[in-house]
C-alpha cells in the first residue's frame, strides 16, 4: 500500500495514497514514480526469538526506459535528500560493479587462496588481497582514461593484463640487464578491451567527470 509521494506533479496528476503500487504503475505516463510503500516483511526465526511478521515502510521509485518505454521499479531505503530519484537506476547497475570487484580480487588477487583458519591471517590474507585489486583498479582508471573514450577495459581481463605486468616489473628489478618493457597506459588498455566497445559502460559514465579532474 502506498503512504506518500515524494515528488510534486502538475496538473491532473494521479493521486497516489492508499493505493496499491501495482494498481498506480498500469497506465502511468511519468517519467519517475517516487513514492513510499508498506510493506509486510518476514523476520525469520533467530536464536530463541520466533519468525514473524514487519510492516515496514520503504522507497519505491519508478524509472521510465526510454526505448522500450517500460517502467522499472526500485525498492531502497535511501532518503530522497540523499539519492534523487535520477540517479537510482545508474547506481543500482553499479552494484554489478561491487560483484566484478570481487570477482577480480578472487581471480586475480588471491582472495580465494586462503589457507588458514586462523582468524588473524585470514583478515590479513583478505586485506592484501582487497588493497592489491584496489591498486589495479585505480591504474585501469589510468589506462581507460589514455584511452579517451575510444574503448573501455574489462575488470577481470585488466587483472590478468596488470599481473602479467607485475611480474615483467618484478623480473626486471631482479634482472636489470633485461630489456625494458616498452608499454604505455594505452597499450595496456587494448590488452584489456572490453568486447561491447560501442557501449559505454555504467562505470565510465559516472567516472567520466573523475577522469576530467584528475
Amino acid at each position: 500500500m502506498l503512504i506518500e509521494n515524494n515528488r510534486r506533479h502538475r496538473g491532473r496528476a494521479r493521486k497516489v495514497e492508499k493505493r496499491k503500487l501495482l494498481g498506480l504503475v498500469d497506465g502511468l505516463q511519468r517519467k519517475y514514480l517516487d513514492v513510499m510503500a508498506d510493506f509486510r516483511v518476514y523476520l525469520r526465526k533467530y536464536d530463541s526469538k520466533q519468525g514473524h511478521n514487519e510492516r515496514q515502510a520503504f522507497r519505491v521509485v519508478g524509472v521510465r526506459d526510454d526505448k522500450t518505454s517500460t517502467l522499472h521499479l526500485y525498492v531502497t531505503n535511501a532518503p530522497v535528500e540523499a539519492l534523487p530519484a535520477e540517479m537510482i537506476r545508474d547506481l543500482y547497475r553499479l552494484r554489478w560493479e561491487v560483484e566484478l570487484f570481487y570477482k577480480a580480487a578472487k581471480s586475480g588477487s588471491g582472495l580465494n587462496e586462503l589457507t588458514t583458519s586462523q582468524p588473524h591471517i585470514v583478515r590479513t590474507l583478505i586485506y592484501a588481497a582487497l588493497f592489491r585489486t584496489t591498486l589495479a583498479m585505480k591504474a585501469k582508471m589510468k589506462a581507460t582514461k589514455a584511452a579517451d573514450g575510444r574503448l573501455w577495459t574489462n575488470p577481470i581481463q585488466w587483472m590478468c593484463v596488470w599481473n602479467e605486468l607485475l611480474l615483467r616489473c618484478l623480473d626486471k628489478l631482479l634482472r636489470p640487464n633485461r630489456p625494458r618493457l616498452d608499454m604505455g597506459w594505452f597499450e595496456l588498455a587494448v590488452l584489456a578491451q572490453d568486447p561491447n566497445r560501442g557501449r559505454m559502460p555504467t562505470r565510465a559514465r559516472l567516472q567520466a567527470p573523475l577522469y576530467q579532474a584528475s
